[in-house]
């Protein structure tokens, strides 16, 4: 592998990811498409670094299903389970803004609706390229300031405390039919949003530092 790919060290780290299923990993190839892959292709893992990432996500897929913003009542009506897992990664492409044209994408196209080209990119990269790290680091299009992993292969979930050999990684079920904070409306980049108002794509337009995600101190109580 050529030493001018970007990458980046990520030993142990917590990750996160809603799946409405009994297990958040993908052992066989989905029937569904995503960013990285098409129906069908081989299992492919996408794992959030924030706690609110996969509830963003999550918004902003239904955004794109439904072609609609998603409001306060949608909180209440599209639940998830929402699962964190002890992914061991180590060395990872970092596939920034500025690091996209290595695979032949517009930067954009990290935070596009349209995932063909990304799909492209994994299809010649990170399945058919030997040698290629099958994992890699990717911005947030849903939650501007923080990163989601894509990892290519199958895996299956173990319980935390539980070895970790190649092909598992421990996980546990965090919430049933959980419904995000209020305020994420505010924090996310909505699938309907212009890409040049993502605030990390816009720092990265301009040539200046992105600003770090900054949540809220205190949360707002849902009562039901």
């Amino acid at each position: 592998m050529a030493t001018a790919w970007p990458m980046l060290r990520l030993d142990s780290v917590t990750a996160y990811r809603y799946a409405d299923y009994d297990t958040p990993l993908w052992e066989k190839p989905s029937p569904y498409s995503a960013r990285f892959h098409r129906a069908g292709d081989g299992p492919t893992q996408y794992l959030c670094l924030h706690p609110l990432g996969p509830w963003a996500e999550a918004l902003r897929n239904y955004e794109r299903i439904s072609d609609r913003i998603a409001d306060v009542d949608d909180l209440a009506v599209n639940l998830h389970r929402t699962w964190v897992l002890a992914a061991d990664v180590g060395d990872v492409l970092d596939l920034d803004f500025s690091h996209a044209e290595f695979l032949g994408l517009d930067p954009k196209d990290l935070i596009d609706n349209d995932y063909t080209p990304c799909q492209q990119a994994a299809a010649t990269y990170g399945r058919a390229t030997s040698g290629f790290p099958s994992i890699w680091r990717y911005p947030s299009a849903a939650l501007p300031g923080t990163y989601n992993l894509v990892i290519f292969g199958g895996y299956r979930m173990v319980p935390i405390g539980r070895s970790t050999a190649r092909g598992k990684m421990a996980g546990c079920l965090l919430a049933d039919r959980g419904r995000p904070p209020r305020e994420l409306l505010q924090l996310m980049h909505h699938a309907g949003d212009d890409p040049s108002l993502h605030s990390s794509y816009a720092a990265w337009l301009n040539g200046i530092a992105a600003t770090p995600f900054r949540q809220p101190s205190r949360f707002a109580y849902q009562q039901s």
